[in-house]
């Protein structure tokens, strides 16, 4: 059973794993492999460390949770307040969403974006988006199914080439 719960110093080394981990077996062959390098464990953790250490801004969600599967850590999510300015106010964003690639395809994904979107709705929020890398079909897919819909907004990101993001949002609620 996979238990989600908001993440805490204790988790910061598990969260910098986790990313560290996904973003080189989800990316390879996207992003070159001499920026994926510096995505280590340890500099992954300071990011998380740091996040976890900014002050909450009134109306501006910045929330991180961490999945557990008894007591193994296996993913993370990281919710937002949508900083796009061009969307409708009060909109949540997915800002993150990772599996361990050996824990994948067993519905930790679906239970971790089901967290979000719901958690994004207890906080207020009225719409639900995310970024993706055009490249990252896989990604896609998943988010395609779950019932996401590109909404034909792009940009434009350098990590470590140009690469074009994709914005999809979740229709319905």
């Amino acid at each position: 059973m996979l238990l989600i719960r908001k993440a805490t110093m204790e988790d910061t080394e598990a969260l910098g794993r986790i990313h560290s981990r996904t973003w080189q077996a989800a990316y390879a062959g996207i992003i070159p492999d001499e920026y994926l390098i510096q995505l280590t464990p340890e500099s992954r953790a300071a990011f998380f460390k740091q996040k976890l250490l900014e002050p909450a801004v009134p109306n501006k969600l910045s929330e991180s949770y961490i999945a557990l599967d008894q007591d193994t850590p296996v993913g993370l999510l990281a919710l937002h307040t949508a900083p796009d300015p061009d969307v409708i106010p009060g909109t949540g964003g997915i800002a993150a969403l990772y599996v361990l690639p050996e824990h994948q395809g067993r519905g930790f994904g679906r239970s971790l974006m089901d967290y979000g979107v719901k958690r994004l709705k207890e906080t207020g929020h009225t719409g639900v988006i995310l970024w993706v890398l055009e490249q990252n079909t896989r990604a896609i897919r998943f988010y395609e199914r779950y019932g996401y819909v590109y909404d034909g907004t792009s940009k434009e990101i350098v990590l470590g080439k140009p690469l074009v993001e994709m914005r999809y949002f979740l229709p319905g609620d």
